[in-house]
Parts: structure tokens; C-alpha cells; sequence
């Protein structure tokens, strides 16, 4: 018996490393025109693949669990673009990633890291 529930955690692990590996999520914004694509290939980078119709520069922020800024990007006014976070320096934890307008938040992303997994919420 103790081998049959070993072996079923096992496998409910390894499916779940495996699906990790390409985990991808997206929203869209009807409102501001933005479609924010979020793929994590591997558990040391993310990208995020970010389309917009819009006049104005966007910020992509990034910050630990105490909302500490990690990174800051521009997105130029009319440009689409893909950003690619190396996240193998962080250490374990929760991390969200921010498109914003204005001091607005368009769309964010929870994002944990733990044990060379990475999980992202929906």
C-alpha cells in the first residue's frame, strides 16, 4: 500500500513538472486594446509577449512579494513586444508581473517559484 501511494505521488509530481515546462497564459483588454500573452518555457525564464493599439508608452514592472520593484521596461507608444525574464537569480517566492498605463494597472500576473517549479495563477 505504501508503494502504490509513493508511486501515485510521484507521478502526480512529475505531471506536474512536466506541464509547468510550457504553461502559457494570456488576457486581453478590450477596453485599452492590449493582449498580454505569459509562457514559461523552462523554470528560469518567462516571457511575456505584450500587443497593443495604443498612443501612449506602457511600463512592465516587476515585484516581489513585498511589492518591490525588481525590473522596469518601456514599451514604446505603438510597438508590440516580447520581453523575456531571466528568473534564475530569484530566489524562491511570489512575484508579479505588471503591464501599466498611466499608473493604471492594465493587466498582472502572479507568478511563484519554488523548487524549480514555476506556477502562474489564472
Amino acid at each position: 500500500m505504501k508503494t502504490l501511494i509513493v508511486t501515485a505521488a510521484l507521478v502526480v509530481l512529475t505531471t506536474l513538472s512536466f506541464s509547468q515546462n510550457a504553461k502559457e497564459s494570456s488576457a486581453t483588454s478590450e477596453k485599452e486594446n492590449l493582449n498580454v500573452e505569459f509562457i514559461s518555457k523552462s523554470a528560469n525564464t518567462l516571457t511575456m509577449k505584450v500587443d497593443k493599439d495604443s498612443t501612449v508608452n506602457l511600463a512592465v514592472k516587476v515585484r516581489d512579494a513585498e511589492g518591490n520593484m525588481l525590473s522596469q521596461n518601456w514599451i514604446k507608444k505603438t510597438d508590440s513586444k516580447t520581453l523575456t525574464f531571466d528568473i534564475s537569480n530569484l530566489p524562491a517566492g511570489e512575484y508579479t508581473f505588471e503591464v501599466i498605463k498611466r499608473n493604471k494597472i492594465l493587466y498582472s500576473k502572479q507568478v511563484s517559484k519554488s523548487d524549480g517549479i514555476i506556477a502562474m495563477s489564472e
